[in-house]
């Protein structure tokens, strides 16, 4: 299993991005952010 955490300042973007990755079947995405500083906090979390 393939864990994901999407950054992206465009929320368009990620919504795009997650939807192609959870189609795919190894693939979870395990939360989405805006910016570094988050994406860092999220993967101390994950």
């Amino acid at each position: 299993m393939i864990r994901v955490l999407i950054v992206d300042v465009e929320s368009q973007a990620r919504a795009c991005l997650r939807t192609e990755l959870e189609a795919v079947k190894d693939i979870t995405v395990v939360g989405e952010v805006a910016d570094t500083s988050q994406a860092a906090d999220a993967v101390s979390k994950h």
